[in-house]
């Protein structure tokens, strides 16, 4: 059996044209957020906080890199309908998204121990 391209389907002719648009879109959001990790470690390494300057820049480039994975693959599988890169391309979107929700978890769990510490400490305070 020969396999088509995925663009090639009549079920869903604007298919190409918005998978098209939202790589694009994408592209340029993991551009400019690459751009802004660089100035924004710049100017906080010169104001002294290295430490969260470093951490921060390499979650952002770790993440935007997978978003311009996948603005890239999936902008060139769609211009040669190669249905491969497409779905490297949505891999990458995959992984994006995983890695971005993880991190949210563990900064909502960070943040309540903070909050669950705060109060503990304030709490102690007051009995005094």
């Amino acid at each position: 059996m020969e396999q088509n391209s995925i663009f090639e389907s009549n079920i869903l002719p604007d298919l190409k044209q918005q998978i098209t648009g939202s790589a694009s879109w994408a592209k340029i959001t993991a551009i400019v957020a690459l751009v802004g990790a660089g100035l924004s470690l710049v100017t906080s390494i010169s104001a002294g906080d290295f430490f969260t300057a470093v951490i921060s820049t390499i979650i952002t480039v770790v993440l935007n890199i997978f978003l311009l994975r996948y603005a890239t693959n999936t902008l060139n599988g769609t211009k040669q309908n190669d249905q491969g890169l497409f779905i490297e391309g949505v891999e990458a979107l995959r992984v994006y998204f995983k890695v971005s929700a993880i991190i949210m978890i563990i900064i909502v769990i960070l943040v309540g121990i903070i909050l669950l510490g705060s109060i503990a400490v304030g709490m102690m305070g007051a009995m005094k």
